[in-house]
């Protein structure tokens, strides 16, 4: 186990580092000059020198790699140019914000799904069957960018139900997390389904039915527990993908999170800020992935990892 771990943390250190060079390189090749930004087109040549200079921008490129990646190493992540704050700082105040939204579209997915694709399952072939895996698709094709207005203009303008965006009250949440969480519930009940199916033709199911036990008791006491096993991979590996997806439900519905400030940072240049929000997002999606797989191996004995 400790050589999978180590494994695993050797691997993940390569992504995170191959992720955030070429965030950074992208950043710099991207046209604007954040000193113009701030001081506008006419101030004097001077002030923009000393203002690049004071922000380390006078700095090649590489030079200013390098510093970036050494104070990644001793958590040193800069100071925001536009915010004259800690990077640390900015995104430890909206990252709360953002695993909220992420960890409330999961209990929607779950919520949604699991009951969605057991109905399917039970009722294979049939038009219940259809319908589950028709509304699915629907989840699938639809994407939160699209859902995220209609639902705004329906249940916020309309119905006057719920409010338009922002968190300021408990109910803010339930829109964003259900355009975000979509997906996934969507793509899960699917996997519920066919993976419901395919372990109820195991041997021990048809032991389980010999013995005279239910169909509701096989289905929940013996099969859900094995057929989960491949959903908890997909719901792992989605969780790490709604902190990125979560960028655009956060503009769509004025989320104050780590998607809104890291857009902010896009449209400032404001370089710092962007690729500490890049560095939180791949940390996130690397840390669930290895979490996933050490669950994985606690649910079926049969795994071994090293």
């Amino acid at each position: 186990m400790s050589a999978y771990l180590l494994s695993r943390l050797f691997s993940a250190v390569w992504v995170v580092l191959g992720v955030l060079t070429l965030v950074f390189f992208v950043l710099h090749a991207a046209p604007g000059d954040p000193v113009e930004l701030m001081l506008g087109e006419q101030a004097s040549g001077a002030d923009r020198e000393a203002l690049r200079e004071s922000l380390g921008l006078n700095l090649s490129v590489w030079e200013q790699y390098l510093t970036f990646l050494s104070g990644v190493v001793v958590g040193d992540w800069g100071q925001s140019i536009h915010h004259a704050q800690s990077v640390m700082e900015l995104i430890s105040a909206r990252i709360v914000e953002t695993a909220y939204l992420a960890a409330m579209s999961m209990v929607f997915a779950l919520l949604f799904a699991l009951p969605l694709g057991l109905w399917a399952a039970k009722n294979v072939g049939r038009w219940q069957d259809q319908l589950a895996m028709g509304i699915s698709l629907v989840g699938i094709s639809v994407p939160n960018f699209v859902l995220g207005p209609v639902m705004i203009w329906l249940f916020a303008v309309v119905l006057l139900w719920l409010p338009t965006g922002g968190n300021e009250t408990p109910q803010s949440v339930i829109l964003p997390a259900i355009a975000l969480g979509s997906a996934l519930a969507a793509i899960s009940a699917r996997m519920i389904r066919s993976s419901v199916l395919q372990t109820m033709q195991s041997a021990y199911i048809k032991t389980a039915r010999a013995k005279g036990l239910s169909e509701d008791k096989v289905l929940w006491r013996h099969a859900l527990r094995n057929a989960f096993l491949p959903v908890l991979t997909v719901l792992g590996l989605q969780l790490g993908m709604l902190l990125g997806g979560a960028v655009i439900t956060e503009v769509v519905f004025q989320w104050p999170g780590i998607g809104t400030l890291m857009v902010e940072a896009i449209q400032t240049r404001d370089y710092p800020v962007v690729q500490g929000c890049m560095l939180v997002i791949s940390l996130a999606y690397v840390g669930v992935n290895l979490l996933t797989d050490l669950a994985y191996a606690q649910l079926d004995p049969r795994v071994r990892l090293g």
